[in-house]
């Protein structure tokens, strides 16, 4: 992925779980145990992919999707350990593999020859 495609993933994850939550407040449903997790991760997605230098908004962006994945990967499992598996758990289930694949670009990007973002 180019980088200017990492940073527009970042942003509509950010932005998508950022919604699901503001969904969640009106549905009843904004207290819930990864609600810290989540507004935070989402936030500084949104947060980096905003940073001019490349590799600050790079090492913001890695930070914001390996947390906001471990979010999602923790509440789809212990959804399915606990409780019933509904469209809000198969959405977390489905957002680790962006998550994912905005990671292992960006740590591509990084750590790869030239290491330039």
């Amino acid at each position: 992925m180019t980088f200017r495609q990492v940073r527009l993933l970042a942003a509509t994850m950010g932005a998508a779980v950022l919604a699901w939550q503001v969904g969640n407040a009106f549905g009843g449903k904004f207290i819930h145990r990864f609600l810290v997790a989540d507004l935070i991760a989402a936030s500084g997605l949104v947060g980096a992919c905003c940073v001019r230098d490349r590799r600050v908004a790079a090492v913001g962006m890695l930070v914001g999707f390996a947390g906001l994945g471990g979010a999602l990967l923790a509440a789809s499992t212990g959804a399915m350990l606990v409780d019933g598996f509904d469209l809000g758990r198969a959405m977390a289930a489905l957002g680790v593999v962006p998550c994912a694949v905005g990671a292992a670009s960006l740590a591509r990007r990084l750590t790869g020859p030239g290491t330039g973002v």
